[in-house]
């Protein structure tokens, strides 16, 4: 009997204690969860402690901002009086200037008055040019009639000048030779055989002489200079006849046909 009541009652407590056991698993369970949630709180807090420290940094960033502003402030009390005076003078200036357009609105008005008066006088002024324009008609007309003798005026002055170019060119070699026209009176062109030596430079006889193949064989071997010198003495003395001169140069320097001796006494011919 004992024994069966015994174990009856221990029955009965390893019951309990099993109940008891499933309740404290049940109640370790809900801790752990709680455990786990309060991690994830205190992650949660961690984060916005951070977010806090960092806002709170910020703050007193611009706490000290602040303060050095309110540091500043006095001198900018300061400086406002002058700042003042400055905006007091730019106004008085902008007061003088709107005094000088005012006054010279009243002088473009009184231009604008003005401008009626200058009008009429335009208009008086071309009536004017209008008169004075009806007399233009007859001067045109006397300078018509004066234009139309210019042209025999200026035929005439032309055949002048003709004229007198022909006596510059026969005094040309009186002016640059006057002793030796006065001795000889040679024309015109053996002076210019005279310049042409000259410019030349032929000095030695040697230069004036012709080559051999050119000579005709029955012309004299004589220069150029002594031929001008024979001719002169011959045929140009003083106060002679040019067509007697002329005559006996013709009919002496004259050589034969086909003969080079004329590329010698060309200019005698030219003379003629």
């Amino acid at each position: 009997m004992r024994l069966s009541v015994i174990y009856d009652i221990m029955e009965v407590n390893y019951r309990d204690l099993q109940q008891a056991l499933g309740g404290l698993r049940f109640e370790s369970c809900i801790l752990l969860e709680t455990n786990q949630d309060l991690q994830r709180n205190n992650k949660e807090l961690q984060n916005k402690n951070k977010i806090l420290q960092t806002k709170s940094d910020e703050l007193q960033m611009r706490i000290d901002e602040l303060l050095t502003k309110v540091d500043e402030i006095p001198t900018t009390i300061d400086e406002l009086p002058t700042k003042v005076d400055e905006l007091l003078t730019t106004s008085d200036e902008l007061r003088t200037k709107v005094d000088e357009l005012l006054t010279t609105s009243d002088e473009l008005l009184t231009n604008v008055d003005e401008i009626p008066t200058t009008i009429d006088e335009l208009l008086t002024k071309v009536d004017e040019l209008l008169t004075t324009s009806d007399g233009l008609p007859t001067k045109v007309d006397e300078l018509l009639t004066t234009s139309d003798g210019l042209p025999t005026k200026v035929d005439e002055l032309l055949t002048t000048s003709d004229e007198l170019l022909k006596k510059k060119d026969k005094l040309k070699p009186i002016i640059k030779y006057p002793k030796l026209f006065a001795k000889h009176a040679l024309p015109y062109q053996c002076f210019e055989a005279v310049e042409k030596e000259k410019a030349e430079k032929t000095d030695k006889r040697e230069r004036l002489l012709l080559p051999q193949e050119d000579v005709c064989p029955k012309a004299p071997k004589v220069s150029l200079w002594r031929k001008f010198k024979d001719f002169c003495k011959r045929h140009l003395r003083k106060k002679s006849k040019p067509e007697s001169s002329t005559r006996q140069m013709t009919s002496e320097a004259d050589p034969p046909p086909g003969c080079s001796y004329m590329n010698l006494d060309g200019w005698l011919q030219h003379l003629t």
